[in-house]
C-alpha cells in the first residue's frame, strides 16, 4: 500500500503537469495579467533561484507528510487520523490568533469562532481520553483473564472452575 501510493504519485504528478503550466490563472503582481505557473517559474529562476530549491524540499515534505499520515491511518484508525488533522487546523488558527497573525472577524462571529476552536480541540482531547481509557480497561480485562496458572509453554492449566480439580 505505501509503495502504491508513493508509486502513482509520480504519475499523477506528470499527468498534471501540463495543465498546471499552460493554464492562465490571474496572479497579485504588479503589471501582470493572467500568466501561466510556467511563467511564474521563469520569473523566480531568474530572481531567485535559490526558491526553487525549496520549492522542491517542500515536495519532499509533502511526501513525507502523506506517508506519516497513511501510517497513521494504518496504525490508529482513519477516524483518529480525521480527528488529529482537525485539531491540528484548530490549533494552527488558534496559535495564529493569538501571535497576531491572523484576526478574529468581529462582532457575534468572534465568539462563535473560538467556541468553535475550543469545541474542536476538546472534542480531540475527549476523544483521545476515552479512546486511551477503553484500551487501558481493555487490557485490565485481558490481564485479569490471563492470571490463570500456566505451564512454561504457556498452555493453562486445569483450575477447579474446570470441574476437574
Amino acid at each position: 500500500p505505501v509503495d502504491a501510493a508513493m508509486y502513482t504519485s509520480i504519475p499523477c504528478a506528470v499527468f498534471l503537469l501540463v495543465p498546471a503550466l499552460c493554464m492562465p490563472h490571474p496572479t497579485a503582481w504588479p503589471h501582470y495579467g493572467m500568466i501561466t505557473d510556467w511563467e511564474v517559474f521563469q520569473k523566480v529562476l531568474t530572481l531567485s533561484p535559490k526558491t526553487l530549491g525549496l520549492v522542491l524540499m517542500s515536495g519532499f515534505f509533502a511526501a513525507a507528510y502523506n506517508l506519516l499520515q497513511f501510517l497513521m491511518v494504518n496504525y490508529l484508525s482513519a477516524t483518529h487520523t480525521a480527528f488529529c488533522g482537525n485539531f491540528n487546523k484548530a490549533a494552527t488558527i488558534a496559535l495564529s490568533i493569538i501571535m497576531g497573525m491572523e484576526q478574529l472577524p468581529g462582532g457575534v462571529w468572534s465568539g462563535l469562532m473560538v467556541g468553535a476552536i475550543f469545541g474542536n480541540i476538546m472534542s480531540f482531547t475527549c476523544f483521545s481520553y476515552l479512546k486511551a481509557t477503553a484500551k487501558t480497561a481493555k487490557a485490565k480485562d485481558g490481564a485479569a483473564a490471563g492470571s490463570e496458572t500456566r505451564t512454561p509453554e504457556g498452555s493453562r492449566l486445569p483450575s477447579d472452575a474446570d470441574g476437574k480439580n
